[in-house]
This record gives structure tokens, sequence and C-alpha cells, in this order.
């Protein structure tokens, strides 16, 4: 699981600017397209989360 104190204040401010950018698209096409990238970011996020934990046990 991935919580807030996991990532930096810069990942918290990219997935902002993600979720900005989906509020203000002016298309679905556009909406789905941020949403991927956004949904990309957080799993990428959460697989080095994961790695960086294996590597302390």
């Amino acid at each position: 699981m991935l919580l807030s104190h996991h990532v930096t204040i810069e990942q918290r401010q990219q997935i902002k600017r993600f979720k900005q950018q989906i509020q203000d698209a002016k298309t679905l096409d556009e909406r789905r397209l941020y949403q991927a990238q956004l949904n990309k970011f957080v799993e990428r996020l959460f697989i080095e989360n994961r790695l960086q934990r294996s590597g302390e046990q």
C-alpha cells in the first residue's frame, strides 16, 4: 500500500497537477489521457516503494 508519507513533496505536487489537469480537461479523451498518466505515475511510485521496502527486509 502506498501512503501519503511514502511520497515526496514533489511527487505530491505532480499528483495534484495531474488531478487539476483532469478537472480542467475539455473533452472526455483529454480526461482519459490525464487519468492514464496519473495512474501510471502512481503505479510507478507504488512499485518503487515496494522495491524499497523489500530491500529493507
